[in-house]
């Protein structure tokens, strides 16, 4: 039986924050972005360049988004 105020995994309630693991979130960020990257490698050949350039650079702008925020992360933890 957990100690009260702990979740079953042994994080205390409020460490979870909004029901996510730490990190949980920014791995899906990655994940559906690099999905995005492939789907649009994949149907390059069947649109037309000017649409696949623009979907490359936003995938592209998502990705330095989500490496700012990751680094941001990290520097705060490391700080604390």
């Amino acid at each position: 039986m957990p100690a009260e105020g702990t979740a079953p995994s042994g994080l205390a309630t409020a460490d979870r924050g909004h029901g996510h693991r730490p990190g949980e979130v920014a791995v899906l960020f990655l994940v559906v972005a690099l999905l995005l990257l492939g789907i649009v490698v994949g149907a390059a050949a069947y649109l037309p360049w000017p649409v696949a350039l623009v979907l490359g650079c936003f995938i592209a702008g998502w990705l330095v988004v989500f490496a700012g925020r990751e680094r941001r992360r990290r520097d705060r933890t490391r700080r604390a």
